[in-house]
């Protein structure tokens, strides 16, 4: 048995153990599953699995505010727990990858790590979209702050200024 048999073996006895379907690899040691909100892209190999889970498309006006927050969050590995971010530049989409290496693995450790990275990626697609909510109501408040003056008051273009208490108008 070669490693990558070994290695589907593996995730057949995670997928019988755990009552899920079975992970169907390709002839390079690739398969992608349905995990409700995104996919899992696996990719195995003797060294190591890759794991790498989409995050959901961000809207144009929030990419910025959620790039910045992905970015921080990949320093060090603090607050991704290993894993880092990534962009799929085809989709555009953000995604979290982790590699498992495959050296004195079991079938124990490979749910334990599935569980820990399916459960780290569904956190961070839930604080993406807090992200991202926030950065369009503030680009929304922004527009709105635009439209109305300091005072509040609409000041339309053909029109003059208030007075003020305190201030001259020189004309």
């Amino acid at each position: 048995m070669n490693d990558l048999e070994r290695i589907e073996l593996l995730f057949a006895e995670v997928a019988t153990e755990n009552a899920l379907p079975p992970f169907e690899f390709d002839d390079d040691g690739r398969t992608a599953v349905d995990i409700g909100d995104g996919y899992l892209f696996i990719e195995a190999d003797p060294a190591a699995i890759r794991l790498s889970a989409t995050l959901g498309r961000v809207a144009p006006e929030a990419k910025a505010a959620v790039y910045e927050r992905l970015l921080e969050a990949n320093l060090f590995g603090g607050d991704t727990l290993g894993s880092f971010f990534a962009l799929n530049g085809a989709t555009g989409e953000p995604v979290l990858e982790r590699e498992l290496a495959t050296e004195r693995l079991d079938a124990a450790k490979l749910a334990q790590g599935l569980e820990n990275f399916l459960s780290l990626a569904a956190a961070w697609r839930e604080r993406i979209g807090k992200i991202a909510e926030a950065a369009l109501e503030a680009a929304a408040a922004m527009e709105d702050a635009e439209a109305d003056d300091v005072d509040g008051i609409d000041i339309e273009d053909d029109e003059d200024p208030p007075d003020s208490p305190g201030m001259m108008i020189f004309q």
